[in-house]
């Protein structure tokens, strides 16, 4: 054992001595950097290292001598042997100051990078840690320092590159900047791209806003009159990237004719403007801009141009559908923007900026805060990340008709960018829900009233019925009919008798108010032959379904009979009718421009002598 240990001694000390102190590699030959143009690759050739190098002994700093004329055209990257890993040291950070000293990048510097040039300081670290290759690789080889120039005018070389290795690299510096940087400065920004964060973390992605609507503007902020309600808006952004759009300088119209800008439209005519929306792509530490066209915008007489219909704002009563979206809509307004611009941001206005999961964001949760570079009321509008636009109540669109000049408890749905114009991250987060309970209405009143999604069947037809009471009632009973009741807000009900029913509902409210809504004859319940006999006169299609802006509705009888048909909205009230004769297949076309329908379900009943035939329809 003595004799072993006697002989390993030697090797333990040649180890002991090559991990115990520093050993430097240089390259002094002086390499020009060519002016915008391919990456250089400096070479600097390591030898007798350990075979790994890692927490324990490894690369601990690199120092470089060159001169360039604008140090914030450059890329400097220090890549590794044998298509190892590399380093990115600075990423055209410097601005227009000249190198002419030694820098040297280390972990224990007292200074990040992105700073530079702090006066008289030489030690920097970098954009990413040295540590980034003390990964167990072997360090033995050709390393080399890639420097790329990626802007015209500037040109400089390089003297001198060296890189030491020794015991105990120290761990990775915690990057911050001290003091903090002025706003704007040192950020995720067109100039400081590789301090921007992907959404999934990577180095290339397109960094998108994500646009929300405030739940907490319209609850701090709403006054009423009678037969209105009128709340304030907010539409923060806490994507990725900037809200930016643009107007096409040479593309007008007055009305649907193109114009030279500066010329007036006709009395009564709406100038508009095209207009595309810019949005940013991040390619490792280069931004690219791609614009996208976003149709035509109001363009006013003060040389600004509107963003129509910026939030879509409505009164709804709740159903059993549990998305908002789909509850039928009572009244509705569009709130047009002038001004996409930075008003508040997510921390000084705590609350109104919530994520998906309704969690509260503030500016600090948002990885790229304060990205962007346009906002204001003309041309060139848009938000920042964790930026808000707020108007407060009162301006045109931001209001909603109540039917009644009730007190009670009403429901406010409002959507930024309803018709999708923007790209962002998220489409589904655009909207938010408000439950307000109104108290200064003209009385304490409510109007029950009810509808059921299908009204014509054979027996054992199973009707859903939905309360529509406004304002929103607390308590119901039901009588279905045929001597079954119910006191759910949307029972679902079984009829299993042949016969017409007469529906009843009785409401009361916290508010005190009570109301009876009678349907007579409501559902109807066919046999089997009279289905038959129903089918065999008639041939009905109702087309197409959904619809947008036309509606067909085509059907035969056998003989010349006065026919009518109605529109019924959910709540049963009669949107439309007419009677004829018909006795050939003759299409009725209807379009929207007259029926004026709003996105929702509706019901299509024809009737002919004693038959009726029930359609349910979408609207989109």
């Amino acid at each position: 054992m003595k004799k072993i240990y006697t002989f390993l001694l030697p090797i333990v000390l040649i180890f002991y001595s090559i991990s115990s102190y520093s050993q430097v590699f240089t390259n002094t030959t002086r390499t020009s950097i060519p002016d915008a143009s391919v990456a250089i690759y400096v070479p600097i050739t390591v030898s007798g290292l350990p075979s790994l190098i890692n927490s324990t002994f490894g690369l601990k700093k690199i120092c470089i001598n060159m001169r360039h004329t604008y140090i914030g055209d450059l890329r400097v990257e220090l890549l590794a042997p044998t298509g190892g890993d590399s380093m990115k040291i600075s990423d055209r950070n410097g601005g227009g100051n000249d190198i002419t000293t030694n820098l040297c990048f280390h972990e224990t510097a007292p200074n990040f990078i992105v700073n530079y040039p702090i006066l008289g300081a030489t030690d920097y670290y970098g954009v990413e840690s040295i540590n980034v290759v003390n990964t167990g690789r072997n360090p033995n080889g050709t390393w080399y320092l890639v420097i790329q120039d990626l802007a015209g005018a500037d040109t400089g070389y390089v003297d001198a590159i060296s890189l030491e290795f020794g015991a105990s690299p120290p761990p990775t510096h915690t990057r911050i900047i001290t003091p903090p940087p002025p706003p704007g400065a040192y950020i995720c920004s067109e100039t400081y791209p590789f301090l921007c964060v992907c959404p999934d973390l990577n180095d290339t992605c397109i960094l998108l806003p994500d646009m929300t609507t405030s739940a907490n503007a319209i609850r701090s902020a709403y006054y009423e009159e009678p037969g209105k309600l009128f709340f304030a808006i907010a539409t923060p952004n806490i994507g990725y990237g900037p809200l930016e759009i643009h107007a096409i300088d040479t593309a007008c119209y007055c009305d649907t004719l193109k114009v030279l800008c500066n010329t007036p439209c006709p009395l009564g005519i709406t100038k508009f403007r095209e207009v595309y929306q810019t949005t940013y792509q991040r390619n490792d530490s280069i931004m690219v801009k791609n614009n996208i066209p976003m149709g035509l915008m109001t363009y006013d007489s003060t040389s600004k141009i509107i963003f129509d219909k910026w939030t879509h704002n409505t009164l709804r009563l709740k159903t059993n559908d549990p998305n908002p979206l789909n509850w039928i809509i009572l009244s509705d307004y569009s709130h047009n923007s002038n001004c996409l611009v930075n008003t508040n941001t997510c921390s000084n206005r705590i609350g109104y900026c919530v994520d998906t999961l309704f969690d509260t964001i503030i500016n600090t949760d948002l990885p790229n805060y304060g990205f962007g570079s346009v906002t204001g009321c003309g041309m060139n509008q848009g938000i920042y990340v964790g930026n808000m636009e707020k108007k407060d109540a009162g301006y045109i669109g931001q209001q909603v008709d109540l039917p009644y000049e009730c007190n009670g408890e009403y429901y406010i749905v409002s959507i930024v960018d309803p018709e999708n114009r923007i790209k962002e991250t998220n489409e589904n987060n655009n909207w938010t829900l408000v439950k307000l309970n109104l108290t200064n209405q003209a009385s304490t009143c409510c109007h029950a009233d009810f509808y059921a999604d299908t009204l014509v069947g054979m027996d054992s037809l199973t009707v859903q019925f939905s309360d529509s009471t406004i304002p929103n009632a607390h308590h119901w009973t039901w009588d279905f009919g045929d001597g079954t009741t119910d006191t759910t807000q949307f029972p679902l009900h079984v009829y299993n008798t042949p016969g017409n029913y007469t529906v009843k509902l009785y409401t009361s409210s916290n508010n005190g108010c009570t109301d009876t809504m009678v349907k007579t004859d409501f559902i109807t319940i066919n046999t089997i032959s009279s289905i038959y006999s129903l089918e065999s006169i008639s041939q009905v299609s109702v087309y197409p379904n959904p619809f947008v802006d036309q509606l067909i509705i085509n059907y035969t009888v056998p003989t010349s009979i006065e026919s009518t048909i109605q529109i019924i909205d959910l709540m049963g009230k009669e949107i439309y009718h007419t009677s004829k004769y018909v006795d050939s297949q003759r299409p009725l076309v209807l379009n929207n421009t007259d029926l004026k329908l709003i996105s929702g379900t509706y019901f299509i009943k024809i009737s002919y002598g004693e038959n009726s035939k029930t359609f349910k329809v979408v609207k989109l």
